[in-house]
């Protein structure tokens, strides 16, 4: 069995609130979004905020990425 996956490796993850590989991603509501973008004004660290919605802090950098954009073309 050498270079094979153990069938039940993934079914006891799963059961043990282990996932393997990518999950689909937590998607942050307007109201969040809203709130996550006054936060980023506020001068509040990205991780911190990330850590508090339970996101990846990704997330919240394409964020603060759109507010920086909307900030130069002046919305």
């Amino acid at each position: 069995m050498t270079g094979m996956a153990d069938p039940g490796g993934r079914k006891a993850a799963w059961s043990g609130g282990f996932a393997k590989g990518p999950s689909e991603p937590f998607r942050l509501t307007p109201q969040q979004q809203r709130e996550v973008r006054a936060r980023l004004e506020e001068g509040e660290p990205q991780d911190d905020i990330a850590r508090s919605y339970s996101v990846d802090v990704d997330t919240i950098r394409q964020l603060a990425q759109i507010l920086l954009a909307d900030r130069f073309i002046g919305r």
